[in-house]
């Protein structure tokens, strides 16, 4: 990325880098991605249901116990919350 004029330590990029695979391929695989270029890890997958494998297991055991939760429902919850990360995640990398 960084021959591509794509550099990871500008927070910035970082965020949107962070985020876009963490909700596209999941957090483990993105942090598996990002890692060699980092000297630290990211972990932005609150956004969509299935950006993150715990988003799903508790999905699956709130069905389990008669709770649906729907990704509009969980898109209630988990954008204030990604975006909140994402604030502390900005201040703490400036």
């Amino acid at each position: 990325m960084a021959a591509r004029g794509v550099h990871l330590s500008e927070p910035g990029v970082l965020l949107v880098a962070g985020v876009a695979l963490s909700n596209l391929v999941s957090n483990v695989p993105a942090v598996m991605l990002l890692l060699p270029d980092l000297d630290r890890g990211l972990d932005a997958g609150k956004l969509l249901l299935v950006g993150s494998m715990p988003n799903l297991i508790v999905a699956d055991l709130a069905r389990q116990g008669g709770l649906v939760i729907s990704a509009r429902q969980h898109l209630h919850i988990g954008l204030p919350v990604m975006t909140g990360t994402l604030l502390l995640l900005w201040i703490w990398l400036s």
